[in-house]
């Protein structure tokens, strides 16, 4: 989804879901092993747009596999680590790319999880 245009400038109408950035946080899990976590870290305005859909198997049970394009704007510290949760949904980077070369804006390569 490109952003809309409105007099040369970018429409902030087209970041209209409002996504929770998330950080993975390790614990010690009691047993010599570590538990992954993820911590809320900002609040960024996005904008989804679905790529491609597949049937997917995963822990033995059918589902999808949901890749999805979101457009934020430009910031230095995402990478593959992270992820971006809408309410419930979750996604995670895949990749991440500057949509535009010249930092105003990203282009994140995201998979859904589905249940």
């Amino acid at each position: 989804m490109a952003f809309l245009r409105l007099r040369g400038r970018r429409s902030a109408g087209a970041l209209r879901h409002r996504m929770t950035l998330e950080a993975p946080v390790d614990a010690d899990d009691g047993a010599g092993g570590l538990t992954r976590g993820y911590a809320a870290i900002d609040h960024i305005w996005a904008s989804i747009e679905t790529i491609s859909a597949d049937a997917a198997f995963a822990d033995n049970r059918p589902g999808a596999r949901l890749t999805r394009r979101i457009q934020i704007r430009w910031r230095a510290d995402l990478d593959t680590g992270k992820r971006l949760r809408l309410g419930a949904r979750i996604f995670h980077i895949r990749s991440v790319a500057d949509a535009d070369e010249r930092r105003s804006r990203l282009s994140l390569t995201v998979e859904e999880e589905t249940p």
